[in-house]
């Protein structure tokens, strides 16, 4: 993953990006990691899985810690989802977060692109 760091809310915030495939030249998915640590703490997250369509970047599914618990949006399937995450620490909440996508990008802009299609966002 490409790494920046800068300063942010506790600490330093730490932005990702990983680039998970091209069609040719051109890139059509990424994960995107907005990583707020204070002394190796993770304080708050966000993290979104990315694909781009016609030229315009649709977030998938995105992990964060807003509303005040850690959850995952699902925003590939027809009824958008706020799925709460187990009860850990946001360190491990991270490393899951991160994992799942990973695993499942492909199956999930599978179900992407299938409601895209239809008329759904």
């Amino acid at each position: 993953m490409k790494s920046t760091v800068g300063k942010g809310k506790g600490g330093r915030t730490r932005t990702l990006e990983k680039r998970l495939c091209y069609d040719g030249e051109v890139l059509t998915d990424l994960i995107r990691a907005y990583i707020s640590v204070s002394n190796g703490v993770v304080q708050e997250f966000s993290i979104m899985y990315n694909t781009i369509i016609d030229g315009k970047e649709h977030t998938v599914v995105r992990y964060d810690c807003s509303h005040g618990f850690a959850h995952k949006d699902e925003l590939f399937g027809e009824k958008k989802e706020k799925i709460p995450m187990p009860n850990l620490d946001l360190n491990k909440l991270v490393d899951i977060a991160l994992d799942e996508i990973q695993r499942d990008w492909q199956a999930q802009k599978n179900q992407y692109m299938r409601n895209h299609r239809r008329g759904g966002k």
